[in-house]
């Protein structure tokens, strides 16, 4: 006969037992699935026993993000970004500038939007160059004269943590009718995305060697994994503002080519907008200061 009873096999860890990441996972966990009050009880527990961390830091501000309390999450955000060094990850310090920016575009403050965005470029490796001056005026000039297949067909750059900042940059200057700025921040931006597509494609047929942009883009939207990947990046709406951006320069040819292309291959917004730019082209709305 056996007698039932509950045994702990194991002694029950407290906070100071349990590895630093199970409770902020923990706390990940609960803000995933909208429970702000636990969320931000486990981040207390957190600190209470590992100190401030700037990955904590962060998910509290998002916690008051969702709530709504935007003063205090952008006070949280930026007490992250003090701590930005100790971050695991010290790539993850553009999460939270991103996140800031966004706040501000929300809000309308759009210099402040700006500023954020260029002070993520300024950390690239690449601005800090000297030829990257340079580089930037040939690459508009070449967009704008040749298009934007010859320049894919000379230059490859890493997709990173810069490539989304090219792109909302980009589309913030379309839509403030700064179009030379807005060409070249684009025509960063879908290099980036594209370089990666071009390297995939090569792993798949080490043979491949790119010469067109609409072949890239038939051999890419055919395997569902490429297809996701071009949707996901924010490609068609990086290609659609490039689109405006060189309309709104007076490279009407150029535009419509790009146009021509989202509305083949894009899906839903970007495809409709593209399709009716063709139709009957008109500048993008005007968003001001």
């Amino acid at each position: 006969m056996f007698c039932c009873s509950t045994l702990f096999i194991f002694p029950q860890a407290t906070s100071q037992d349990l590895p630093e990441w199970y409770l902020l996972e923990k706390g990940r966990d609960a803000f995933r699935k909208g429970d702000f009050a636990e969320t931000l009880t486990l981040l207390k527990r957190f600190q209470a026993t590992h100190g401030e961390k700037p990955e904590a830091v962060f998910l509290t501000g998002q916690v008051y993000e969702a709530e709504g309390e935007n003063r205090l999450a952008q006070k949280y955000y930026e007490r992250a970004l003090e701590l930005s060094k100790q971050f695991y990850v010290l790539e993850d310090k553009y999460q939270v500038l991103y996140r800031l920016a966004h706040m501000y575009l929300a809000e309308k403050r759009y210099k402040e939007y700006e500023s954020i965005l260029i002070e993520i470029l300024r950390d690239h490796p690449e601005s800090r160059s000297e030829r990257f001056e340079k580089f930037r005026n040939s690459l508009s000039k070449l967009v704008t004269t040749d298009g934007f297949n010859a320049a894919l067909q000379l230059y490859r750059f890493r997709n990173d943590f810069a490539t989304r900042a090219n792109r909302e940059l980009g589309i913030f200057y379309c839509r403030t009718r700064r179009s030379d700025k807005a060409i070249l921040h684009l025509t960063l931006s879908q290099i980036g995305i594209l370089s990666t597509l071009i390297e995939e494609v090569k792993f798949i047929d080490p043979g491949y060697q790119f010469k067109d942009l609409k072949e890239l883009l038939t051999l890419a939207v055919a395997r569902p994994y490429l297809k996701g990947y071009l949707n996901e990046s924010g490609t068609w709406e990086g290609f659609y503002f490039l689109a405006s951006s060189l309309y709104l320069h007076g490279v009407m040819d150029q535009a419509k080519l790009i146009w021509d292309l989202a509305s083949q291959f894009a899906e839903g917004e970007m495809k409709a907008r593209s399709q009716r730019q063709l139709q009957k082209p008109q500048p993008e709305p005007l968003i001001g200061f």
